[in-house]
């Protein structure tokens, strides 16, 4: 974390209208980074105890969000992050929305999946380190259903959940190349064929694929469990201090889920032949 502006002041929601002020300083943050435990990040004066009653402000709760944001931030996954995010939001919403403002996030795609996911609260910035691959076995073991309807509807029902229909559907999945010389999946809608990532498939992986079919039924089965996963890592509201969407802060996340999603095919492409799904 870069040194804070030690000036800078972001006023806490006074919820009774205390004469008095309850504010998070660059000051503030460095330390609670700094700190060892939560306990030692949290610690408040009884004056600070007073003024937070006064004001009906709970300073401490948000020291110990800010610990939260700054500790534990290696090798994390996509879900983590988006963690980390709910938790910048939850110290956001509890400061004066004139200062909204100050809260700014950003992603940086690196080499191999990994990446950099930065907060920015006035000129203080902490970044944490995320890599896609540590969302590979999460995604594996991901409850498998039709919510991504990568799967014709008529053949599977209307049902998302898991089911025998949807079992006994995806075992009937084959891989073919048709009279154009274009691969293609059965079962599968027109609309649907190209949103399975066959692009990023080498012809060679492709052509084992039509001549095993359980290769082609990993693949699909790989693709709608990722679909569900990142559909259900759901972020916070994320909307301005007027109520309304923030949109720059949508993209950011928007950017993250789809890099690490495609990150994770690039994995699976190089060892589907030997992936073992549970």
């Amino acid at each position: 974390m870069t040194e804070p502006i030690r000036s800078m002041r972001l006023p806490l929601i006074n919820k009774r209208t205390s004469p008095f002020e309850v504010t998070i300083s660059g000051d503030d943050i460095k330390k609670v980074a700094n700190s060892h435990s939560k306990q030692e990040a949290t610690r408040t004066s009884i004056w600070e105890q007073i003024k937070n009653w006064l004001c009906g402000t709970n300073k401490k709760e948000i020291k110990g969000k800010i610990y939260d944001l700054t500790h534990n931030n290696e090798n994390l996954s996509v879900k983590s992050v988006l963690e980390k995010i709910d938790i910048f939001y939850d110290i956001k919403r509890q400061i004066e929305p004139v200062y909204h403002n100050e809260f700014k996030m950003s992603f940086e795609k690196k080499a191999e999946g990994e990446y950099t996911f930065s907060f920015f609260i006035g000129d203080i910035t902490h970044t944490v380190y995320g890599n896609a691959k540590n969302d590979l076995d999460n995604i594996k073991e991901y409850k498998l259903t039709n919510g991504s309807q990568f799967l014709d509807k008529e053949i599977v029902g209307e049902s998302h959940d898991t089911n025998e229909a949807l079992k006994k559907a995806l075992e009937q999945v084959k891989y073919y190349i048709d009279n154009e010389g274009t691969y293609r999946f059965t079962d599968v809608s027109s609309s649907n064929q190209k949103r399975l990532n066959t692009e990023s498939l080498e012809d060679n992986v492709k052509d084992k694929m039509v001549n095993d079919p359980s290769l082609a039924q990993k693949w699909l089965s790989l693709n709608m469990k990722a679909f569900d996963y990142y559909a259900d890592q759901h972020p916070p509201e994320l909307v301005n201090s007027d109520g309304h969407p923030n949109v720059d802060d949508h993209l950011t996340i928007f950017g993250l889920t789809n890099y690490t999603n495609a990150e994770a095919l690039k994995f699976w492409q190089k060892n589907l032949i030997t992936l073992r799904l549970p």
